[in-house]
């Protein structure tokens, strides 16, 4: 993997920012010197002459959970340095004990399940009982109920290790995989389906082993006891094993299943379960096995990081960063390659997936991404955004929304109360979602659409008006923290199909979204929100969520008002010549109020995206005055305009 660097100053195109004037306290050389900075920064990031990838993450905890799953199979975790993991945990450990799933300034406290895993992890790295931060952790995981209080997935884990009993893990009955069942497995959402066959393989057979004393937590139980009352049933070669041959047919061409490195896990373990007991097909299941490690190695250790990357999201990373490079003026013909691989990318439906192994399921947020950044090249690339046009107009769901992967895959009564447990671990259905829709009004703005020629854009609009927090105002964000996103995205898609401002709903959503500024000029939000939802969502203020409505206030034709200045004065503030722009916190959000994600992408580009659009607005109507003396009529009704819409904007 080759990474080329660039720092030709005439690879990056200045001429769109050089005359922009003075911002808020800055002139408009710092202001250019921020965007060039990190055209700069991301140009040198670029693998291969052409994409990027900057390892999406969910957490430490997620690392440690592996080294005690390699135990269960016997090996060595290749890639994974023992006392680095060791030192990492030690010095990322909360004084009360506690270990946080993402580094969270808005929380002073950890998670069960991730401190749970880390806890594990150091013990089996030799740390004895007596050890301070075995102690401290054992004492915040015993005052919040022990593992009997842990989520589903992680009591799973724990029964494969005798450390649980199966009993209480809920039973998935074989028939639920059957297609000709009217409600089988496909009702569930893309990402439920890989984890729930294993799960119900390794539940079905109360699979466990007993690796040695330090994998054993009869510590951690409120009232200790051995958990291996269950034996082990030996597979039967007729049902488990059709059960088997439909898990082997789901592993994707890089060795995942659905993508995802736990599910991965998990079906590797039905797997070797099944072989150990049908030795004539070791040879197979081990080859799928040892595919299926080195996908999650890739992921865990590629970039000798351990922060817990279970999925790739390579070509999210690309499409979202030219994009960025693209709508701050960089030259089209730097990023042709880029633009090659992303067509490249296509698949046949038209839909654009999120990164390796998820080409069997692309998704709306993805080809929304790709739609913006093909349509920088006009009509050049008009036949393959027309193809993925058409696809998303076809995965609207009846309800007039769009969700991620799959349309109309609403809450099945029926399968809900069959997978009722499992709903503290993850999400069962991909609901449409008001930044989903929204993502696709925009593109399919860029694309030409509007409520006057499209059904589909009259629907989304309906959607989202129907969607709309009736005391807020602002939106539920599905996939990123949270009203924030929710309100940006939606009103991002609206403005795009012609939805007018001056709109009273939109007015709301506008004032709502002013409310929330901090006093430092920027925006934040605590992930508590998904949990003790307020009008006000109170965080500590971050590049990307300030970005984001940054961006969303110069659509709305806001760039004038105090706050736009204020969050580009804070954009700038907190932009480090040397790293750029750094955001730590879980702004993603993998399954609400369950599991947050980092986007390291999105402090890269989003900033990018929201401080262009501020210079190029600005410096519009800087030139709006100087046309005064030579077109006074058309200047006063530009100006008049404009003055309208801050008037409402703030009325």
């Amino acid at each position: 993997m080759t990474i080329v660097r660039h720092h030709d100053p005439a690879q990056i195109d200045r001429r769109n920012l050089r005359n922009t004037p003075r911002v808020g306290d800055h002139p408009r050389e710092k202001l250019v010197h921020v965007l060039a900075c990190s055209q700069s920064r991301l140009l040198d990031r670029r693998i291969d002459g052409r994409t990027w990838n900057f390892n999406s993450h969910l957490g430490k905890h997620f690392i440690s959970q592996y080294l005690v799953l390699t135990h269960w199979f016997g090996r060595k975790a290749q890639g994974l340095d023992g006392n680095r993991l060791r030192r990492e945990l030690i010095q990322t450990q909360l004084p009360d004990g506690s270990w946080q799933q993402i580094p969270d300034v808005n929380s002073c406290s950890g998670e069960l399940n991730a401190t749970v895993f880390n806890y594990w992890a150091l013990k089996v790295l030799g740390a004895g009982p007596r050890n301070t931060a075995l102690r401290t952790a054992r004492k915040f995981i015993l005052d919040r109920g022990g593992l009997k209080a842990t989520a589903l997935f992680t009591q799973i884990i724990l029964a494969l290790f005798g450390n649980f009993s199966w009993r209480a893990v809920p039973y998935t009955p074989y028939v639920l995989f059957l297609e000709r069942v009217p409600l089988n497995y496909k009702g569930f959402a893309q990402w439920v389906i890989p984890h729930l066959m294993s799960i119900a393989y390794l539940r079905h057979n109360r699979v466990h082993k007993n690796p040695g004393p330090s994998f054993a937590l009869a510590e951690l139980q409120l009232e200790p006891r051995s958990y291996a009352d269950m034996p082990a049933r030996t597979p039967n070669r007729f049902f488990d094993g059709a059960l088997i041959h439909k898990i082997l047919a789901h592993q994707q061409p890089g060795g995942s299943w659905g993508g995802y490195t736990l599910s991965t896990l998990f079906s590797m373990m039905a797997l070797d379960h099944y072989a150990s007991h049908f030795p004539r097909q070791r040879a197979r299941l081990s080859e799928c096995i040892e595919k299926g490690f080195g996908f999650i190695e890739d992921l865990y250790f590629g970039q000798n990081i351990y922060n817990g990357a279970l999925m790739d999201g390579s070509d999210w990373d690309t499409i979202l960063v030219a994009h960025g490079l693209l709508a701050s003026g960089m030259a089209r013909e730097t990023l042709c390659p880029t633009a090659d691989f992303v067509l490249s990318r296509q698949q046949s439906s038209g839909g654009f997936p999120f990164g390796r192994d998820f080409e069997y399921a692309p998704d709306t947020d993805d080809t929304a991404a790709a739609i913006l950044m093909l349509s920088h090249w006009g009509t050049q690339y008009s036949r393959p955004i027309q193809k993925a046009v058409h696809w998303l107009c076809s995965m609207q769901s009846r309800d007039g929304g769009w969700g991620a992967f799959d349309r109309n895959n609403n809450i099945n009564c029926l399968l809900g109360r069959l997978t009722r447990r499992y709903i503290d671990s993850v999400v069962l259905f991909d609901d449409s979602s008001a930044d989903c829709t929204g993502h696709v009004l925009e593109a399919m703005g860029a694309a030409g659409l509007n409520a006057e020629n499209s059904s589909s854009v009259r629907r989304g609009i309906e959607y989202l008006r129907s969607t709309q927090d009736s005391r807020t105002g602002a939106w539920i964000g599905r996939w990123g923290v949270n009203y924030l996103f929710g309100a940006t995205a939606a009103l991002n898609g609206l403005l795009a199909v012609g939805e007018p401002s001056d709109r009273a709903y939109i007015q709301r959503a506008i004032t709502w979204l002013l409310d929330q500024q901090n006093p430092d000029g920027g925006f934040g939000e605590s992930t508590d929100s998904y949990l003790s939802p307020t009008a006000r969502v109170a965080g500590v203020s971050t590049p990307t969520q300030t970005a984001w409505v940054l961006y969303t206030l110069c659509r709305a034709n806001l760039h004038t008002g105090d706050a736009a200045r204020r969050a580009a004065d804070y954009l700038i503030a907190t932009h480090d010549k040397r790293c750029g722009w750094s955001d730590p916190s879980p702004v993603g959000t993998g399954h609400p109020g369950i599991l947050y994600m980092n986007y390291p992408v999105y402090a890269n580009v989003f900033p990018i995206l929201a401080l262009s659009l501020y210079a190029r607005q600005t410096h519009d109507l800087h030139l709006a005055h100087e046309q005064m003396a030579r077109d006074p009529e058309r200047a006063h009704e530009r100006a008049k305009t404009a003055k309208a819409h801050r008037h409402a904007a703030f009325a």
